[in-house]
């Protein structure tokens, strides 16, 4: 017994030969498989027609909340709906509900920058770590550290764990948060696009006057260099560029974080002329070496962690006068 090449009949095969079965088995079976097709193509258009809807519903919903932008990113299917006035595109960094950093304990060793390493070069009087290559733990302050070691009964390594920089007097707490602090949060789900700009701009005015430390991107007071105040700034206004943190930052080869800065494609890169208040300026050398990150004010002013302050500045000035781009924060 065999069914044919379309499978409508079968054939009975007996010793004087083959026989077919009754023709109204093939109209049935030949009106199953019509039935079968058409309750297929009812059930097709059913689901198109609910995307229809699903469709028309978004489109009305968020057209009317205001949220054209956002409906025009659901059409690309660039970005979900989120609980906020404002968001940037999900191809950019996400303003973030809140923000935490890990990994502030840390052991110092030959490489490393920023507060800690600071903290120890005050401890050990070998200087006020202020200014470029002022917080960068040498192998100088590696045989110091190892001196004061032995002196206290300390395996001479020359590395800072906890034990030593407990010897030295210094917090357990600081060992933990030095390095890894996070600006509170200025914004909230009803914050706007300008109302993150202001809340990072105004972040960065509490560093006005800080001492400039290589490495440092701590609380206000403490020290702080030009990308440490950039990421505290975003902080303020819920952008966290991790792995671009403090705690990298600090450790040996990122002492330039602008450089990953620019390099990321989280961020709009926008033409130098077209500028604006909170975009982020990229300075370099002749070379192109990118050198420098200041957070732009408008009216050709900066606000910028440069050796061996914070301060607001011209755009242009004799210290760094040639800009890589811009990349903005906020699209």
């Amino acid at each position: 017994m065999r069914r044919n090449i379309k499978g409508l009949y079968t054939e009975l095969a007996f010793e004087d030969g083959a026989a077919l079965v009754d023709e109204s088995i093939v109209r049935e079976q030949l009106r199953q498989k019509r039935l079968k097709r058409q309750r297929a193509r009812k059930k097709a258009r059913r689901r198109a027609l609910r995307r229809r809807i699903i469709l028309l519903f978004l489109v009305v919903v968020v057209v009317c909340s205001g949220g054209l932008m956002v409906y025009e990113q659901f059409l690309s299917h660039q970005v979900v709906l989120r609980n906020r006035v404002y968001q940037n595109p999900l191809k950019y960094y996400q303003i973030q509900d809140s923000i935490s950093l890990s990994g502030g304990d840390y052991e110092l060793s030959e490489g490393y920058e920023g507060l800690k390493t600071a903290k120890v070069i005050q401890t050990l009087g070998l200087g006020n770590a202020v200014g470029m290559n002022g917080a960068l733990y040498t192998s100088e302050i590696a045989d110091t550290v190892a001196d004061f070691q032995a002196q206290h009964g300390l395996d001479a390594t020359g590395t800072v764990d906890l034990t030593t920089w407990l010897a030295m007097g210094l917090s357990e707490e600081d060992w933990y948060t030095l390095g890894a602090y996070v600006s509170p949060l200025r914004i909230d789900n009803t914050s706007s696009r300008t109302a993150c700009i202001e809340a990072m701009i105004s972040r960065a005015y509490d560093y006005l006057g800080d001492n400039y430390i290589i490495g440092a991107s701590g609380a206000p007071g403490l020290g702080i260099d030009c990308s440490g105040l950039i990421m505290q700034a975003l902080y303020a206004a819920g952008i966290d560029m991790s792995p671009i943190n403090p705690v990298r930052h600090a450790s040996p080869g990122y002492e330039y974080e602008s450089a990953n800065i620019w390099a990321s494609s989280k961020f709009k890169h926008v033409d130098y002329k077209e500028r604006k208040r909170g975009d982020i300026i990229i300075y370099c050398n002749e070379k192109g070496t990118v050198i420098h990150s200041a957070i732009y004010l408008g009216d050709d002013k900066v606000i910028e962690a440069w050796p061996n302050q914070v301060t607001e500045s011209a755009v242009l000035n004799y210290q760094h006068s040639l800009v890589k781009g811009v990349v903005r924060p906020f699209v």
